[in-house]
């Protein structure tokens, strides 16, 4: 009985000492939704992509190919790997589908008067990312 009484005195020191070190960290006051990657911005709170000033229309599953890929700049996403996080749990996006969204998306970009690439690149039979 008094082991227990003890342990439960030390787990609320504990406890209580944790609270006030996490309170002295402070609030983070600039938190945003965006991502800055060659002048492209992906804003996930307005579900956008522009382009400085230029804003290119995408549809929700082109947005939320983007949006993955953004979120893991560097690193190459299978096909699969995108249609597991864009789709719901009993849903499934076929590999020629994710290519026809991201053949569309180039051809919305290349439609607008940008000077800089999109960043977006393929790696032969590997899958898709963003280089940074």
């Amino acid at each position: 009985m008094q082991t227990i009484t003890l342990l439960n005195l030390f787990l609320f020191d504990e406890l209580h000492a944790r609270v006030i070190a996490i309170s002295r960290r402070g609030i983070i006051n600039n938190f945003t939704n965006t991502i800055t990657i060659n002048n492209f911005i992906l804003d996930s709170n307005t579900m956008s992509l522009r382009y400085e000033a230029i804003d290119i229309d995408l549809t929700p599953n082109e947005f939320k190919i983007i949006e993955y890929l953004f979120n893991h700049p560097n690193q190459v996403m299978s096909t699969a790997m995108i249609s597991d996080n864009i789709a719901n749990n009993f849903d499934y996006i076929s590999k020629n589908t994710i290519e026809a969204h991201i053949s569309t998306i180039r051809k919305k970009i290349k439609s607008h008067p940008i000077t800089a690439t999109f960043p977006l690149k393929n790696k032969r039979g590997f899958g898709y990312y963003i280089e940074s």
